[in-house]
């Protein structure tokens, strides 16, 4: 069992893709299944019949061994996942990073970079402290958000956190707010045969700081 405090709950093919801290090292780990790309069933992730909400510390049964071309991918076994407490916003400070992972890529990091970087490197988490300058609906009809990080560039992305996607749709304002992002690798994906297979920036995690 790992213990890790849930930062990202997001859809992925229909199903859920989880990322946390591991509250005992300090690094991130994503729950994956074994299906071909990761994703984690609804039935094999609820708490209580309840889906994990960020904040809070789960315990979950991982094989010991990573899996896939993310260095944060653990494994999960059959078993129970328990909630057994949760954090405060402020206390995840100190997981703070002042500037995105990847910053020579903007929007999206090339697969053929990524594959040239040793595994412990390819990392596809992190998370940013930063202040909403705009969200808002793209052409796709998905929400993105534009956020001011620390070092004054803005940096924008697709928000695929779900509860953060209800209380938008709910009329919910967060203009200006103080929050914590959870900005993750989405797997390699390109539009068209023209373009170059890329892994886009998500928002895959929002928390507000009072």
């Amino acid at each position: 069992m790992v213990k890790i405090v849930c930062l990202a709950n997001s859809k992925k093919n229909g199903d859920r893709c989880i990322a946390g801290i591991n509250i005992c090292t300090g690094k991130w780990v994503r729950p994956v299944s074994e299906l071909g790309d990761g994703r984690i069933p609804v039935n094999r992730c609820l708490v209580n019949g309840e889906e994990p909400e960020l904040l809070d510390i789960l315990d979950i049964p991982f094989r010991q061994e990573g899996f896939g071309h993310e260095c944060e991918n653990l494994p999960i076994v059959v078993g129970e996942w328990e909630k057994i407490g949760k954090v405060i916003p402020n206390s995840l400070l100190k997981y703070c990073e002042s500037e995105i992972f990847y910053s020579k890529y903007i929007e999206k990091v090339p697969k053929s970079f990524l594959d040239s970087l040793p595994l412990e490197e390819k990392r596809t988490l992190q998370l940013v402290r930063a202040t909403v300058k705009q969200i808002r609906k793209n052409k796709y009809q998905k929400w993105e958000a534009s956020l001011l990080i620390s070092d004054h560039k803005v940096f924008k992305a697709k928000i695929t956190d779900l509860a953060m996607i209800n209380k938008l749709n709910q009329g919910v304002d967060f203009n200006n707010k103080d929050c914590l992002f959870t900005i993750s690798l989405a797997q390699p994906w390109r539009k068209n045969n023209c373009d170059e297979l890329s892994c886009w920036k998500l928002i895959a995690g929002v928390i507000e700081l009072s």
